[in-house]
């Protein structure tokens, strides 16, 4: 109905392009969905004008406008100096299933403090899957008996409230110019998690990175990877997972999550 190509893939000379034209797709895709969705067309619709409202390079743009510009306005966007503005919270509309506070996650995204919001996600994410997961129940038998708070953490990851996904993907996308959050990682994934790695810099010639040696104070925006955060899957060492897991496992089952709630069902 806007004109936006569907099966034709745009050929970009940067990998920048190439996220950023994955982001603009998977927002699009989520917006033809929310009839699906627990929350109104508000509460998307709130979002993308925040986007139109602070993106300068798209700011003429209407929701129903022809989405065949978005490519070229989101290029001429990146090019422009990033203005990180402590404010910008105050007018996103960070919605909870949980009741969990995401201002603290905005106010340190708008000030390029990605480590302070790298921790503050990994504290969010926790605080939402103890929330979230279902009272204990009968004590099992015992050959099956486990401590009773162990509950295995792809069962936290399917649960995840699709609401507080959806605010975390967000504000990472919306403050990073679309370079990291789930869908910018999504679109470096190659089936293999070290190319996954060398991909979004967790790995480099000198092997595996520990998580202080991430790029949390880098000269620009754009001298980050694609992906690069929030971190995933992992706390210690990109080669080392959690809970027993792999990386490789968490960091897919993050996707799988965040495909199943923001992805239309097929007919």
């Amino acid at each position: 109905m806007c004109g936006w190509p569907q099966g034709v893939k745009i050929e970009a000379d940067q990998e920048l392009d190439t996220a950023r034209e994955a982001w603009a797709r998977q927002l699009w895709l989520t917006l033809q969905a929310s009839q699906d969705w627990r929350d109104s067309w508000d509460y998307w619709s709130q979002r993308l004008d925040w986007l139109i409202d602070r993106t300068e390079a798209i700011a003429q743009i209407g929701i129903a406008d022809r989405f065949d510009q978005l490519e070229a306005r989101i290029t001429a966007r990146l090019e422009a100096p990033r203005d990180p503005d402590p404010a910008i919270a105050d007018e996103l509309p960070l919605n909870s299933e949980l009741g969990l506070d995401y201002t603290p996650l905005a106010i340190a995204l708008s000030q390029a403090d990605w480590r302070t919001a790298d921790d503050i996600t990994h504290q969010l994410i926790n605080d939402a899957i103890a929330r979230n997961r279902p009272p204990p129940t009968a004590s099992p038998p015992p050959l099956l008996a486990t401590p009773a708070n162990a509950t295995p953490i792809f069962d936290d990851i399917a649960r995840f409230p699709a609401t507080d996904l959806q605010t975390l993907a967000w504000l990472w996308a919306a403050y990073s110019d679309g370079r990291f959050g789930w869908v910018a990682q999504i679109s470096q994934w190659t089936d293999d998690y070290g190319t996954f790695c060398d991909r979004v810099g967790w790995r480099t010639s000198r092997g595996w990175l520990y998580y202080d040696e991430l790029q949390f104070e880098p000269e620009t925006l754009e001298s980050i990877a694609i992906g690069h955060f929030p971190v995933l899957g992992w706390r210690k060492r990109s080669c080392y997972g959690v809970g027993g897991e792999t990386a490789a496992g968490i960091l897919l089952a993050w996707f799988d999550r965040w495909r199943q709630i923001s992805e239309p069902d097929p007919m």
